[in-house]
């Protein structure tokens, strides 16, 4: 059965809007308020990264001053935004490089090598892994502060668990290192609270997924984080992302009619919490992501809809490119939730026709079709089908339209584009998108053999569809 949304026009683009959003000239100058001077928090990292190697380093004349400037650029990139921090990060991986290739072995220094090539540990393979265990083997034994030691631990906790689909004993060992040096880092007050909250939001997203943990840890450290950074905006972030996680936790992931009274009870408290937390944490400093965990608590809620629009303008208003924003109110439109497929596609077609909304947002409706195809087509070999319904291509082909005409040079994304108008057996713009790849993410598609077949029919279709023009020609 085709869903009644997509015998409609593909072109419905949504012209009413919100209600205009209230002082947002006050919600950013809000945002803009360090807690911590900038000046203090330069101050503590030069101290906690260049004095530091100074005091305990191992010096050598070929490498000192190549260090020292590697540290002093990396100390600095960790309070610096913008051009400034690009210009920094490029000139301490030189430095640190150069003091490396000269025989350097200090452990800060290998640890600022391992932290300048792989920052995101969670994303390591084998080589990145191998580097951040050695980083943290040097680093544990060492006499630089509790908050250093405690990042390269938990980066090599991070790196060993994203290589494997287990847990082994080596991984939680680094986690309950991480977590016993984190119980003195929250207790010390001469800590800029950013560099604390960034601490402790790093150990519970390290144990996300682990349910016995993340509660032992949340728990055991609730009182004493609380206590001592209750003044701090991402103090209650972080009380009130977790307390959403707990939520639906408590519900389970079946349907509501499997879900027990404790079940319910359960996520309606944690939830009442979460609230709590978060608008806390908006009153302290508005916050983009605060906003948006706020639609997802209004999810469960569901008090209204004007409720979650009031969340989603706070988080457009920090940041008009916001594609969490815009992907959480689109979740809260599916059929499942409180809207319908029609509000769906007007919503997606609203972030494509936006002169104020970029980034990724025009790129939403492609997920928002991802998800109707499931919803609809909930067997696999029969999901093909959605793909070819007269309405799905037009909102693809003008998002993405609309995103290369923002960012011509986001080449990675012509992946994407080809991929859908294969699903959708648009042979000449698919044809047209594989000339443009470049060199080929084969993991995008399944592996390079998937590819090639899906090259291979694009290029035999669209060769099909050129000679039956040419034969209309000469008609």
């Amino acid at each position: 059965m085709i869903p009644r949304f997509l015998a409609l026009s593909g072109l419905m683009l949504f012209l009413g809007g919100c209600a205009k959003p209230d002082n947002p000239a006050e919600i950013r100058a809000a945002a803009k308020k360090p807690l911590t001077p900038q000046s203090r928090r330069l101050a503590f990292s030069l101290d906690d990264f260049v004095e530091s190697y100074r005091k305990f380093g191992v010096h050598s004349e070929k490498w000192d001053s190549s260090a020292t400037n590697g540290l002093a650029c990396l100390a600095r990139v960790r309070v610096t935004t913008g051009i400034e921090e690009s210009t920094l990060r490029s000139t301490a991986y030189n430095e640190v490089q150069r003091a490396i290739e000269a025989g350097c072995n200090d452990p800060l220094v290998v640890y600022a090598w391992a932290w300048l090539r792989y920052p995101d540990a969670m994303r390591a393979d084998e080589t990145s892994k191998n580097e951040w265990v050695r980083a943290a083997d040097m680093m544990r034994t060492t006499p630089h502060s509790p908050l250093r030691r405690y990042w390269a631990i938990i980066k090599a906790a991070q790196a060993s668990k994203a290589v494997t689909k287990e847990t082994p004993p080596e991984v939680q060992n680094l986690r309950s290192e991480a977590f016993a040096l984190i119980q003195d880092i929250v207790t010390d007050k001469s800590i800029p609270v950013e560099e604390v909250t960034q601490a402790v939001s790093s150990l519970f997203e390290t144990v996300r997924r682990n349910d016995y943990y993340l509660h032992q840890y949340y728990d055991a450290l609730e009182t004493s984080f609380f206590k001592n950074w209750s003044q701090s905006a991402a103090t209650w972030f972080i009380k009130g992302d977790l307390e959403i996680e707990f939520a639906w936790k408590s519900r389970g992931t079946g349907w509501g009619n499997a879900v027990t009274k404790d079940g319910w009870k359960g996520m309606k408290d944690h939830l009442a919490m979460a609230e709590k937390a978060l608008e806390k944490s908006w009153r302290i400093k508005p916050d983009e992501k605060t906003a948006v965990r706020l639609i997802t608590v209004e999810l469960g809620q569901g008090r209204g809809r004007e409720r979650m629009e009031k969340y989603f303008r706070r988080a457009m208003i920090l940041n008009s490119n916001s594609f969490d924003a815009c992907s959480a109110k689109m979740n809260y439109l599916y059929p499942k939730w409180y809207g319908s497929t029609e509000e769906v596609m007007r919503f997606g077609w609203e972030c494509i026709g936006s002169t104020n909304w970029g980034g990724t947002v025009p790129l939403v409706i492609v997920d928002a079709h991802d998800e109707l195809a499931r919803e609809f087509y909930p067997k696999a070999e029969e999901r093909d089908q959605y793909w070819l319904a007269a309405a799905v291509w037009p909102g693809l082909d003008a998002a993405y339209t609309k995103f290369f005409k923002l960012y011509p040079e986001a080449h990675g994304w012509h992946h994407n584009y080809f991929y859908y108008a294969l699903k959708c057996e648009e042979w000449k713009t698919a044809n047209e998108q594989l000339a443009l790849l470049g060199p080929v993410n084969y993991s995008y598609f399944g592996g390079k053999e998937k590819f090639e077949a899906m090259a291979a029919e694009t290029r035999k279709h669209a060769a099909q569809t050129e000679a039956e023009a040419m034969h209309q020609i000469a008609r």
